[in-house]
């Protein structure tokens, strides 16, 4: 018995050092960018980030590069409350999409490249412990995030937004989702110097969203390849103002 608690304590103790160096680790990463300017992916999968990696064009972490935000409105009510709700554990729950994946259930964002441990049992315990370690490492992308703030120079904010053809309506429902996301970005970066860029698939038979000021959309094709993307950027490097 007593062989059985110590090596439940060393098991314990194991854990805790895992997601103590896995946050010193995030520690190393620079507060905030330098390059001018900046592209930050809002989502709504990873995709995105994953092409400004490998094209060199992403230097940190901002909040929702990693994560799965398909919830617009979860978006939108992010930016009004200031990422009130973001890492508080109350808003947290497992989620049936990967068996350590956890979501915070507010802003319908689903957290799942977030796991520090070696295997992927999720007990009660390691569930809490993977909490505390979402928290540490998203407050520290959040107030880069909030540094946006006081930028001088150009940011392109990057959405994906899904399209269907059978969507009825003028320019069916994104149009009116780019519009309010907008708004809301404008509300919590009232002074800074920003183009919205949608995303969607390249289908002919999905209209445009149409003339947005101060929004730019590209259709782009299998937005899952990374390669796909290269041209985008390079028009954005070389975007001037009309």
């Amino acid at each position: 018995m007593m062989n059985l608690c110590v090596l439940r304590k060393s098991v314990k103790m194991f854990w805790f050092l895992c997601v103590f160096i896995f946050t010193q680790l995030l520690a190393n990463e620079p507060l905030f960018p330098v390059k001018d300017p900046i592209f930050i992916s809002l989502g709504n999968k990873c995709w995105t980030a994953q092409a400004l990696e490998l094209y060199k064009l992403r230097e940190c972490t901002f909040p929702f590069d990693w994560l799965f935000t398909l919830d617009d409105e979860g978006l939108n009510r992010v930016f009004d409350e200031d990422f009130a709700y973001f890492t508080d554990k109350d808003s947290f729950s497992p989620n049936d999409y990967h068996p350590v994946a956890i979501e915070n259930t507010r802003y319908g964002m689903i957290f799942t490249h977030d796991w520090p441990f070696p295997d992927i049992q999720l007990t009660e315990e390691r569930y809490y412990q993977h909490l505390e370690a979402v928290k540490v490492k998203y407050q520290r992308r959040i107030e880069r995030f909030r540094k946006l703030r006081d930028y001088k120079g150009k940011v392109f904010f990057f959405r994906t937004f899904s399209t269907y053809s059978d969507i009825i309506g003028e320019y069916g429902w994104n149009r009116e989702k780019v519009k309010k996301m907008k708004a809301c970005l404008d509300r919590y970066f009232p002074n800074l110097d920003f183009t919205l860029v949608i995303l969607s698939c390249s289908d002919p038979d999905i209209s445009e969203i149409g003339e947005v000021e101060g929004v730019i959309e590209f259709k782009i094709k299998e937005l899952y390849i990374q390669e796909n993307y290269f041209n985008m950027f390079m028009e954005l490097l070389n975007f001037r103002e009309p």
